[in-house]
């Protein structure tokens, strides 16, 4: 029930995503979508940091309530962090939106609303997972789709018209809805005081390898939407990121996987069975490659008919970049099989060596590539930092047995 309510959850996120994008790009084009797609992936972002500074802490805590032994300092300390970054992150983007003074992509007002809701409804679901309480987690999912649809349908019936700043608000409303709600009925009994905030800075110290290849991570994914955007305009991202959708599916099924994977190599981890565990990485890694290979012929041979069911007849012209962003997600299919071995066996400061050499990389690319290729050059700056990961990881992987044989045998 527990792997059923996790895919449920995971499909939800995935649906949530890909049908506003799609919604968005058919009733607005690519200059409505493009600017939506930079505050969203600023909100990303910042995410990822979050989850290197907090989230990342409550995964190995023992499930149970807040108010448990084994619990209750650690989500006193982690809650308040997080109540400190919501905060934070609204400052900070209060700061772009009026410098930028409304004359842009970045000066919209309602992205000071979607950051620190995005960073809100995260901790919940995090927190949920934590917990073991994963029907918290999913209904939290649910209702955030509940609320953000029920608000595109009032927008529609009621004839407003579209814009960034409206679709920015409405996700805001969703994911901070379900994200206090959620957070406040997990929390309750912890009787949080600010002074709970102190006792976070033992975690803080733990945190620089998983913040450094988190930060690295999203440097090397989220650094070509910037660029693009910086150098060619928020239509050109919009394009960019339209063109992506189609080549998501295999991506999102991995991820999906992912988590049974992950429990089996921690069995054979366990028991020091350092064979089957590469051949099941190995094996893992080259079904998620030539998912994402079959996977290219459909797009390629489906794109005008996509462009008009999904795009409203928009970029049919772009089945090029289309293909391009399947070989990305090959790749970045494979480093999340390959990044999940790594993690099962601790090796925090070799994963974020990786990232680091792929952050590099893809900025390199970009300096070089978009340029002169415009928007092929951001996709191929982002497949440059891919296969730089991977080659980092394949190169550390002899080094890998070392940590994989540091927890004692449990055979028998």
């Amino acid at each position: 029930m527990s792997y059923v309510l996790g895919l449920t959850e995971q499909a939800l996120v995935s649906l949530l995503n890909i049908g506003l994008n799609i919604w968005l790009i058919r009733i607005g084009g690519g200059e409505l979508f493009g600017v939506y797609a930079f505050w969203f992936n600023v909100a990303l972002l910042a995410g990822s940091v979050q989850y290197g500074l907090t989230l990342c802490h409550l995964a190995p805590l023992p499930p149970g309530p807040g108010t448990a032994a084994g619990r209750v300092d650690a989500e006193h300390a982690l809650l308040a962090a997080g109540l400190a970054l919501v905060g934070l992150a609204l400052l900070l983007v209060a700061i772009a939106v009026a410098i930028d003074g409304g004359g842009g992509t970045v000066g919209v007002p309602a992205a000071i609303a979607l950051v620190p809701c995005y960073l809100a409804y995260q901790y919940a679901r995090a927190l949920a997972f934590s917990r073991g309480a994963l029907l918290a987690a999913t209904l939290a999912t649910a209702g955030t789709v509940v609320l953000i649809v029920g608000a595109l349908a009032f927008d529609a019936l009621t004839g407003r018209p579209a814009s960034a700043g409206r679709a920015l608000l409405i996700a805001a409303f969703g994911y901070g809805i379900s994200g206090a709600l959620t957070t406040w009925i997990l929390s309750a009994g912890l009787r949080l005081r600010w002074i709970h905030l102190r006792n976070y800075w033992p975690y803080a110290a733990i945190s620089r390898w998983s913040l450094l290849g988190i930060v690295c991570f999203e440097l090397m994914n989220r650094a070509p939407g910037f660029a693009v955007t910086g150098w060619l305009g928020a239509g050109a991202l919009g394009r960019m990121s339209t063109t992506q959708l189609p080549s998501r599916p295999p991506i999102i099924a991995v991820a999906g996987l992912l988590p049974a994977m992950r429990n089996r190599l921690a069995d054979l981890r366990s028991q020091h069975r350092w064979t089957e565990f590469t051949r099941l990485t190995m094996r893992a890694g080259l079904a998620a490659a030539a998912f994402n290979a079959a996977w290219a012929l459909p797009v390629g041979l489906a794109w005008p008919l996509l462009s008009r069911l999904a795009f409203n007849g928009r970029f049919a012209e772009d089945v090029g970049l289309g293909l391009l962003w399947t070989l990305s997600q090959a790749f970045g299919s494979v480093a999340a099989v390959v990044g999940t071995a790594f993690g099962v066996c601790g090796a925090f400061r070799r994963i974020g060596f990786a990232d680091l050499a792929g952050a590099v990389a893809t900025v390199i690319g970009l300096l070089v590539l978009l340029p002169s290729f415009g928007i092929l050059g951001g996709i191929g700056a982002t497949i440059a930092g891919q296969a730089c990961y991977l080659a980092v990881v394949a190169a550390q992987w002899r080094f890998l047995r070392e940590g994989f044989m540091a927890l004692p045998s449990s055979r028998n």
